[in-house]
Parts: C-alpha cells; structure tokens; sequence
C-alpha cells in the first residue's frame, strides 16, 4: 500500500481525535479557569496627610459599621451618632454572623484612628489586622450598650503626617 492511500483512509479519524482532544482541553482548562477563586477585591493604600497641630481629627477617620447582634438597626443607630461625632462612615451593614462580643478591627492596636474610634465606646475589643487603607471597622456585638456621651473628637498624637484612606472621589463614594 502506498503512503499516500494509507493517509486518505486514517485522515478523517486522525483530524477528528485532534479537534476532539483540543474540545477536551479546552473544557478542561475552561472548567479550572471558572472554579478557581475569585483574586480579593483592591483595596486603596492610605494616603500620607499632614496633622496640622500633630492633632487626628474625627472627621478624617472612615469607618465602617456592621451589626452583629440581634438587635435590628445597631448600625444605622451607631453610624449616624459617628456621623454627629464627625467621623466619615463609609459603609453600613450588617455582619455575616452574629457575635457576642463588639470588636474594633483596624490597622494596629495602637494606630491613632483605631484609638480615637475606640475612644467613642465602652468594652470593645481591638483587632490589628493590618489593612492597607487604614480605614477602621465597628462590629456591633451582643454586648454593645452605647456610645460615650461626651466622648473626644480628636487625639493628639505629636506626628506631623498620618497615613489614612485616601478621600473618595463623589462618583465613588
């Protein structure tokens, strides 16, 4: 038999394993592409910004506020009295599970917008987490009883800079 014979009678399966092999994986790297996780959604770095006076005032910290008691409207009801405060309340939810204890989460411990946040309460604990913007987060636990009454609109902190989240433009906000 010649060459040429053989290669017309095993050219149609030949191209049809092909094409089939390449839907295959294609499928396959489709498949992966779809059930791989989602990458985190960006978050801004804090911005450097001068302290005139080495002074943080409230209404350059942003916070956002979450409800993670049963108790219906805890954070509409703590945002809006930051809010009278002067601080910038960027977000207002609730939290995905309930929790007995109220917890402040910002950069560090001992980070200036977290102190002037944790100033505003009594019995919130403090979680560093790091986070890049500098932004604070209040998460309104079972224990919450309310805000301070007369509680400081700033904190002098002897820096000239402070690095905070940077100021939304209004298309963002």
């Amino acid at each position: 038999m010649e060459f040429g014979r053989i290669w017309r009678i095993a050219k149609t399966p030949v191209i049809l394993l092909s094409l089939l092999l390449l839907v295959g994986l294609s499928g396959w790297w489709g498949y992966n592409a779809m059930t791989a996780p989602m990458p985190p959604p960006y978050v801004a770095p804090c911005v450097e910004r001068p302290l005139p006076d080495g002074v943080l005032k409230s209404d350059m910290v942003q916070v956002r506020v979450h409800n993670a008691s049963t108790k219906r409207g805890k954070a509409a009801e703590v945002s809006q009295q930051l809010k009278r405060q002067g601080f910038t309340v960027r977000g207002v939810g609730n939290a995905d599970e309930n929790q007995e204890k109220s917890v402040i989460k910002g950069y560090a411990k001992d980070a200036p917008e977290v102190e002037l946040v944790l100033a505003q309460f009594n019995g919130f604990e403090v979680e560093a987490d790091g986070r890049r913007d500098r932004s604070v987060e209040i998460i309104i636990g079972q224990n919450y009883d309310s805000m301070i009454g007369e509680a400081p609109r700033e904190l002098s902190t002897g820096a000239q800079t402070i690095c905070l989240p940077a100021t939304p433009t209004p298309a963002a906000a």
